[in-house]
């Protein structure tokens, strides 16, 4: 089962690198997304493999400092400088190894040793069965986004947010689908009340979305990691809390007309939209290398996506030179 889950992890992330720069890939994921990860919990290991597991501690070596833990085909050797705590309403709680109990539902993560036991990096105490994968889970607002750097800010929090190759950011829209038929009265509800027809139903559908699909104002859901610097999140999921529309952001290809580098802005010929680049805009040439904005000429073709200001004006998150 656990070779099962890396393997549709390893998909979901597929998914994700489908269109690189388009406002969302359209492409449904079935099911709700699971966390990517870099760790293995393959059946066969080489020494040095980072692995993570899930289990409850059936036996304690407290000379040794080993543990034996169910789900866990291996000895587990927790070394002094091991990462111990727990949970406790979003907040990390220091422990030691003496804090630790036969029966305790933990979540270790460490590294395969050739000895064929399991070296300990970081223990968390969990509700028993109920041992998520990741430390924090939050529901709040984006103040700040930083596209080229991959970093968010949110409401009630001090942290910056950071992404990386393995975060799953998605979105879901609901469609209500079947035959609408005529919506019937319903009496027991008192007259000009209706039902809806039972032939139709919602159909979810889920989008793998990029970055830049996130803007400013977005509520978001959060499942993110503590790291070793405390004003630093890894996220590992970002769900898009509101319903995702495909339209809520603008693609499209044209040649610069004008632009003015004080203000940032920027006109297209052949187009209506004009735009105001942001900050921590992704700028990029056609191989990928990042560019200032100045570094465009007039007349260059480009890739542009943004986010309606107005009706003429985006707000520029990716510029890429064709």
């Amino acid at each position: 089962m656990k070779r099962v889950w890396t393997l549709m992890a390893a998909a979901l992330i597929g998914l994700l690198a489908l269109g690189l720069w388009g406002c969302s890939n359209n492409n449904p994921m079935e099911g709700t997304p699971s966390t990517s990860s870099t760790y293995s919990t393959a059946a066969y290991l080489i020494a040095g493999d980072a692995v993570q597991y899930f289990g409850t501690i059936a036996e304690i070596d407290a000379d040794n400092f080993i543990l034996i833990v169910t789900g866990i085909d291996y000895p587990v050797i927790v070394p002094e400088d091991c990462d111990i705590a727990t949970i406790s309403q979003g907040e990390v709680v220091p422990l030691t190894f003496a804090d630790l109990a036969v029966g305790d539902s933990v979540k270790v993560c460490g590294v395969y040793q050739e000895d064929e036991t399991i070296l300990a990096n970081k223990i968390r105490i969990c509700i028993p069965l109920d041992c998520p994968d990741y430390d924090l889970a939050l529901h709040e607002e984006i103040t700040a986004i930083d596209y080229f750097a991959g970093t968010f800010t949110v409401t009630n929090y001090d942290q910056t947010i950071v992404i990386d190759e393995n975060t799953v950011i998605w979105g879901v829209n609901t469609h209500l689908m079947g035959d609408p038929g005529s919506s019937t009265e319903s009496s027991a509800s008192g007259p000009g009340s209706s039902k809806i027809n039972p032939d139709q139903y919602n159909l979810h559908t889920h989008y793998s979305l990029d970055f830049t699909d996130l803007k400013v104002g977005d509520v978001v859901e959060v499942k993110a990691y503590y790291t070793d610097d405390p004003g630093i999140l890894q996220a590992a999921v970002i769900k898009l809390a509101v319903e995702y529309n495909a339209a809520r952001c603008i693609t499209f290809v044209a040649a610069l007309a004008t632009i003015d580098c004080e203000l940032r802005t920027v006109t297209f010929d052949g187009s209506d939209w004009g735009g105001w680049v942001c900050n921590g805009a992704v700028l990029t040439d056609a191989a990928g290398n990042a560019m200032d904005l100045c570094d465009f000429n007039i007349g260059d073709v480009v890739a542009v996506k943004g986010f309606p200001l107005d009706e003429t004006t985006l707000q520029i998150n990716t510029m890429t030179l064709q």
